[in-house]
């Protein structure tokens, strides 16, 4: 039997198209075959929720189990809350939704218990194709169904209880957070320049004549002479220059985030204590 709880929990369940189902949690096994014929798979948000799905055409490669069924009928797969075992009524509706057997199962199915009168070796034996002894153990575990040495009359101590709790199994996936472009556009402003500018100007000058005789045209009357003057004038032009290379580059930052979520738990208490003295 240990065996057979080595093989199936604590495995990752994955449908025929490679998608991830969850983890499997608990395993049980049919009443009249002795074969493990239901698994619960831990699904849902954070694994929180729990489906059971059918071990029939399951194949196992190293830590990962393969199902015979679609990973979206098993999360539309009733959901029970089942304890030791699942009753007739609920593997029914349960072949019903999977297709199996026309939706009459032949017995009713008890977690990692090996019940009815079918020998004890073949509860060890697992599947074709389940052979792997070699997958963790991260779920449950329910006792063998006890001897009769081992009943509470027997050995004088009382009944034993499990309590279990769930546990945030929390990851992380890569997901779109936004879209960030670089865009190029042109806006006009005002540039001042001090450019430097010549201009000629006239200048009169006077030079007294000492030698008249060095002047030949000495005659009065009207006369008029012409200087043509010259300045700078600015001449603007323009033209594009490459000035600055603008690239984005992308750093992965990482921090801290806080994440809130409802866990269950199982308190055990006593009843029945206060019994009147005989």
């Amino acid at each position: 039997m240990s065996n057979v709880l080595d093989r199936y929990v604590g495995a990752t369940a994955y449908d025929p198209a490679g998608n991830k189902i969850g983890k499997i949690k608990e395993l049980f096994i049919d009443a009249r075959t002795q074969q493990p014929k239901w698994v619960a798979v831990n699904t849902g948000f954070l694994g929180t929720s729990e489906s059971l799905v059918p071990m029939a055409g399951a194949k196992q490669d190293g830590d990962s189990v393969t199902v015979a069924v679609d990973k979206e009928r098993v999360k539309d797969a009733p959901h029970f809350s089942v304890g030791d075992h699942i009753d007739p009524q609920q593997e029914s509706e349960l072949a019903r939704h999977y297709h199996l057997q026309g939706g009459q199962p032949p017995q009713s199915s008890g977690k990692h218990e090996l019940a009815g009168p079918a020998p004890a070796a073949p509860a060890a034996t697992a599947p074709a194709g389940l052979q792997d002894p070699h997958l963790r153990d991260h779920g449950r575990r329910a006792d063998m169904r006890p001897s009769a040495t081992d009943t509470p009359e027997a050995n004088g101590t009382g009944g034993a209880m499990i309590r279990s709790e769930e546990r945030l199994d929390v990851g992380t996936e890569k997901a779109e957070a936004g879209t960030v472009r670089l865009v190029k556009y042109v806006f006009t402003e005002q540039k001042t320049v001090d450019v430097p500018v010549t201009h000629e100007e006239v200048r009169v000058e006077r030079e007294p004549i000492t030698d008249a005789s060095t002047v030949r045209d000495s005659d009065i009357g009207e006369a008029e002479q012409q200087v043509t003057l010259h300045e700078d004038r600015v001449v603007v032009d323009k033209h594009s220059v490459p000035v600055e290379r603008v690239r984005m580059r992308v750093d992965e930052v990482t921090e801290d985030k806080r994440i809130t979520e409802q866990v269950r738990k199982e308190q055990i208490k006593t009843e029945g204590l206060n019994r009147p003295n005989r």
